[in-house]
This record gives C-alpha cells, sequence and structure tokens, in this order.
C-alpha cells in the first residue's frame, strides 16, 4: 500500500509543536502530518543573510527530516508560519527607551533602547519575508531539482497575542503552560480552532497577497492579527 505524503508544518517554537501538532494531525486526516519547529526567528536571525534565507531553509528541513526517518519526495506541501514581532511597523513607531534589557512592545509601538538597531533589524525581517512570502515552492537542486509546495503565513505579534489575546512578555514557563493548555482545550474539538482563527479579531481578510500587504502597512504588525486560516482553505 502506498504510503501516505507528508504535510510539514514549519513553526518558530517549541510551543507552537506542543500547542498545534495534535490539531493539525487531526484536522489533516488525508496526509501524515509532521508538525517540526524552528527553534530560533530564521526572518530575525543576523547570522543568516538574505541572500541565504531559503538556503538556510532548505538545509533546516534536510536535517529535521533525516531524523524523521522521512525523504523529501515523501512532502506533499511545507506550511511556514512565522511571528511579526511587530517587524513591519513604519519607523514612526519606534521609539527609545532608556534601561530596556530586550525590545518592548505595545499594541501601538515599539520601544528599544537602541532604535536604530531595531530599524535595522526590521529592514532585514522584511527584506526575508518578502523574498519567503512570493515563493511557491521550494527547489532542491542537489536532489534531482525537485519541487515542494511552500507557503508563509504569520502570527502577530506571536502565537499567544493572536491565538490567545496575551500581549505581555512572556517567561518561558508561561509559554509552555499556556500551549498545554491550548492542546487540551481543543481536543478532540480541532474544528473549533479553524473557527478561532476566522474570528473577526484574528483572520485578516482578502487573498494571500493582499493580507500580507496589510500586515506591512502601519503598525498593524502590532496588532492581533493572523492569516493562518488560508492555510485551510
Amino acid at each position: 500500500m502506498k504510503s501516505k505524503k507528508v504535510l510539514l508544518f514549519i513553526f518558530e517554537g517549541v510551543t507552537e509543536k506542543i500547542a498545534l501538532e495534535n490539531i493539525l494531525k487531526k484536522i489533516f486526516t488525508s496526509s501524515s502530518v509532521d508538525v517540526e519547529f524552528i527553534g530560533t526567528d530564521i526572518t530575525s536571525d543576523r547570522e543568516i543573510p538574505l541572500s541565504d534565507i531559503d538556503n538556510a531553509l532548505r538545509n533546516f528541513i534536510r536535517e529535521k527530516i533525516r531524523k524523521l526517518h522521512i525523504n523529501l519526495d515523501d512532502i506533499e506541501k511545507i506550511v511556514h508560519v512565522i511571528d511579526t514581532d511587530g517587524g513591519f511597523v513604519d519607523d514612526n513607531f519606534i521609539f527609545y527607551k532608556e534601561g530596556l534589557e530586550k525590545i518592548e512592545y505595545t499594541q501601538n509601538e515599539i520601544f528599544s533602547k537602541n532604535p536604530a538597531q531595531t530599524l535595522k533589524r526590521n529592514k532585514e525581517k522584511t527584506a526575508k519575508v518578502n523574498f519567503l512570502k512570493n515563493k511557491k515552492y521550494l527547489l532542491f537542486k542537489s536532489e534531482n531539482n525537485l519541487q515542494i509546495d511552500y507557503r508563509v503565513y504569520y502570527f502577530s505579534r506571536n502565537r499567544e497575542h493572536s491565538l490567545l489575546n496575551e500581549s505581555r512578555e512572556l517567561s518561558n514557563a508561561e509559554k509552555t503552560d499556556m500551549a498545554f493548555d491550548f492542546a487540551i482545550k481543543y481536543k478532540d474539538k480541532e474544528f473549533d480552532f479553524v473557527k478561532l482563527l476566522n474570528t473577526a479579531e484574528i483572520k485578516v481578510d482578502g487573498t494571500f497577497e493582499q493580507t500580507w500587504t496589510f500586515i506591512q502597512k502601519s503598525n498593524n504588525s502590532l496588532h492581533r492579527h493572523s492569516n493562518f486560516h488560508l492555510a485551510f482553505n
């Protein structure tokens, strides 16, 4: 009997895997669903230049699937979900604040002890995201030019903000506890999760391209939004 194709989900952190893996496996029952995570934000990683972003992503995928005993040609589609981290705001929404150890976010502003560095981070992130969002597939040249369907979606500012309306700066322990609570809440209620994504408080209306245009305007990437619902269409 022919084995199922793999629908590979990639998220930024382990808490996304905890919160969403079983939900996605139940929804996409026609595929063998694997949920993997990137331990850091590949679009904000200053060690990865724009010129190497898709190569870094391909290498990450190769490394992960090797451990899962999956071949690249087993993968039907790659669904990549990033956090916006307010990274697309106009420059006039970034302000200096003394004594900060890390960037501080509000619903409308970013405060930083080094606004110039934050501006640079945002410009680099935006360039990388725009490169990835325009890709419809990843090309693996060393594997006989294999093309795998690819789409990138977003949570804004992050998953906890989008799905739980939690805008506080959370500790790793708090994020983990919330992830387990989320998984329990939607256990055997997987399609309630899809309904959540489609609520007016979260959903960004429009085509894939329009949702990305929206999130990059003004300070929208600081607000509670997501276009992840499009992955379920």
